[in-house]
């Protein structure tokens, strides 16, 4: 425990986090203004969705911790980021507000698995208490980063091809 391997976990936890926190926690203020005057929708009617994400979040974590306790990080993971692909690549195909509430309470289970759960449980193996929350720090900087580079990347990919061009382009960041 606590060896160059476990730092090489920490590195790989904190590249992981700066592309899912990149595509799941920052991209939206830089598309919101452009969805709802395509859609039509009120910034309220949108903010529902953000409650939906908020409570299927508080209810998905919990089952992702014991999915990760039953099946291990990898394939959790593995699952995690595979639907995060396709509910981003189905956020720029929405219709209607009745979609979108679904990929909203859809998208925290691709985001819980393929997040902090998974990653702080993979540190924990690999570093005695006495570092484990050191290593943690370290991996949860990728966090910042994302949130520093999803802005920029997003409005990048709404400039060549619109914000739903983006969400696709995004979809394939995850992949």
């Amino acid at each position: 425990m606590d060896g160059k391997q476990g730092w090489w976990v920490v590195f790989g936890a904190m590249v992981t986090l700066t592309i899912t926190a990149a595509v799941g926690f920052f991209t939206t203020p830089v598309y919101i203004e452009n969805m709802l005057s395509d859609m039509g929708w009120t910034l309220p009617e949108f903010t529902v969705g953000t409650s939906i994400w908020a409570v299927c979040a508080a209810i998905v974590a919990p089952i992702v911790g014991i999915c990760v306790d039953r099946f291990g990080v990898r394939p959790v993971m593995a699952f995690g980021l595979v639907t995060g692909a396709v509910t981003q690549y189905a956020l720029g195909h929405v219709q209607n507000l009745t979609q979108y509430y679904i990929i909203m309470g859809l998208t925290p289970i691709s985001i819980m698995a393929c997040t902090h759960i998974p990653l702080a449980t993979l540190i924990t193996h690999w570093f005695s208490a006495e570092n484990r929350g050191k290593a943690t720090g370290v991996a949860m900087f990728g966090v910042g980063i994302g949130g520093f580079m999803g802005p920029l990347i997003t409005a990048a990919f709404m400039d060549a091809h619109g914000w739903r061009g983006a969400m696709t382009d995004l979809s394939l960041v995850l992949l």
